[in-house]
């Protein structure tokens, strides 16, 4: 608690307008590609397009803190990314292998040369998570693409396996490494986008109160940057809406038109699910909630979240899964609200349980047969009959 106390008390840095400084990504390509070819590089905000001429490339951008930036093909392609660093004032020459851009050389500042440090440093990890990852998309292709119900149901087995036996576990092993990383370099922005990442990731719960450590040890510069202060902000969120908390109230819009406050169901239990009809895990907690329901309610109430954008596979999902015996919303139709970054979501499924007092008092990210069952286990201890 110190820790966030320390967290929350320097006051809003305001940039000023005379730091910018113009710096330029120069490139050219290992072999012979047609002109006008076209690749994106964005920076978490915004995407330039880059247009190939005679096999070079420039691109001027003005920034104030060493940034970020991805580079990568047109259409979507594993091996066509390469993130990599540009401090202000500092050009970036890049020998780009079009092919496979992980194989590209960069020369640019101080940032760059930290961000080559951690890449070896992940190496291994990141081989591993790729060859994984290539099998865990290849099962949900096919999935997807099959008729069979049955051969659905085995691939999605496959999935799940995948899912919480390899890929889990990699991410677990993949955030320490990155958390040490951040540990050695308080000094480098490098740290600050990696903390970006991880506070947001699938696993990053289990490791929040050690983030919040580790961004209290970077250097005030690092802290005070607009991503320094993302990360901050995600801090906030999570230490907001962490258990023991008080539930933060919200007004939302519900699929009937009819506006849900928070606020009105205290002395019921509260489930907030925050899903969305393409999400397989979400799906699959649907028939136990749907249990939970009709034994607790009215003392229970659920409010599902949505991500959906599109409202009509929002609205058909609510009637053929059943769900709208309960309170749904749309993300779509209540953007203004942020309930998602109130709560800190960053990936679903997401439940969060409020008691009658609206506390929190548990959440969890993912769907497992365990997590399932301390839901359930919970909803018995409080309101048995």
């Amino acid at each position: 608690m110190r820790n966030l106390l320390f967290l929350f008390c320097f006051p809003l840095f305001i940039l000023s307008k005379s730091q910018a400084t113009k710096t330029s990504i120069i490139g050219k390509i290992n072999k012979s590609v047609p002109d006008n070819t076209k690749l994106l590089i964005y920076d978490r905000k915004k995407t330039d397009t880059i247009i190939i001429r005679n096999n070079t490339f420039t691109l001027n951008k003005i920034i104030n803190y060493p940034t970020e930036l991805t580079l990568r093909s047109l259409i979507y392609d594993q091996k066509k990314f390469l993130t990599f660093y540009l401090d202000p004032g500092t050009n970036a020459y890049i020998d780009l292998d079009i092919d496979n851009f992980s194989l590209s050389k960069v020369k640019s500042g101080k940032s760059e040369r930290e961000n080559q440090l951690f890449m070896e440093k992940t190496k291994e990890i990141r081989a591993n998570f790729q060859e994984v990852y290539s099998r865990f998309q290849n099962n949900i292709r096919q999935r997807n693409e099959a008729t069979d119900s049955i051969k659905k149901k085995e691939l999605q087995v496959v999935i799940d396996s995948l899912e919480e036996k390899v890929l889990e576990p990699i991410y677990v092993k993949q955030t320490l490494i990155w958390l040490d990383f951040v540990k050695e370099n308080p000094q480098s922005f490098v740290s600050i986008y990696r903390l970006l990442t991880t506070t947001k990731s699938r696993v990053a719960l289990p490791f929040m109160d050690q983030q919040v450590q580790l961004y209290n040890q970077l250097s005030e510069k690092i802290k005070k940057s607009p991503i320094g202060m993302n990360v901050k902000e995600n801090l906030q969120n999570y230490s907001e809406s962490n258990i023991g908390a008080q539930a933060p109230d919200f007004t939302l819009k519900d699929y009937q038109n009819k506006i849900i406050k928070l606020s009105d169901f205290k002395g019921k239990y509260v489930l907030l699910d925050f899903w969305a009809s393409w999400c397989i895990p979400c799906l699959e907690e649907f028939p136990a909630l749907k249990e939970h329901y009709q034994k607790y309610s009215p003392h229970l109430e659920i409010i599902g979240i949505s991500r959906d954008e599109d409202l009509e596979k929002w609205r058909r999902a609510l009637s053929k899964y059943e769900v709208n015996r309960w309170k749904q919303v749309s993300l779509v139709e209540n953007k203004d609200k942020n309930v998602e970054k109130t709560y800190f979501v960053s990936a679903i499924p997401v439940k969060v349980l409020i008691n009658h007092e609206g506390k929190i008092i548990a959440r969890w990210r993912g769907y497992s047969k365990e997590s399932s069952k301390e839901l359930e286990e919970l909803l018995k201890q409080f309101l048995h009959d």
